[in-house]
């Protein structure tokens, strides 16, 4: 519980932010034949996430193409995220600490 108060400031920002995302951008990265490192890992991590562990560029696009797949992620619920899959992400997001900067989220994002 602790822990999740700590994180929540963090996902409603990015729930906010997902909610900015442009159809057209998710079409672009979808179009892309491979995604920068930061794309990627930040997809991977929303995947793990929502419980997906096939993070394969080909299943990021399929999730991608999903209809609906912004309010997804806008009212995904925190409160639901298993000890196993925290821990992933926690490793994703040690392993891979550059792609997360929002500075650096942003210019592969441009």
């Amino acid at each position: 519980d602790n822990e999740l108060k700590q994180v929540q400031p963090h996902v409603d920002e990015a729930k906010r932010a997902v909610g900015n995302i442009k159809p057209e951008s998710l079409s672009e990265i979808r179009s892309l034949r491979m995604p920068p490192d930061v794309i990627r890992d930040i997809l991977e991590g929303v995947l793990r996430l929502m419980g997906i562990f096939d993070t394969s560029w080909v299943s990021m696009k399929s999730f991608l193409a999903k209809r609906g797949v912004r309010e997804e992620i806008a009212t995904f619920d925190a409160w639901n995220i298993s000890r196993e899959i925290r821990e992933s992400v926690e490793g994703l997001l040690q392993k891979n600490s550059a792609s997360f900067d929002p500075k650096n989220a942003k210019r592969a994002s441009a």
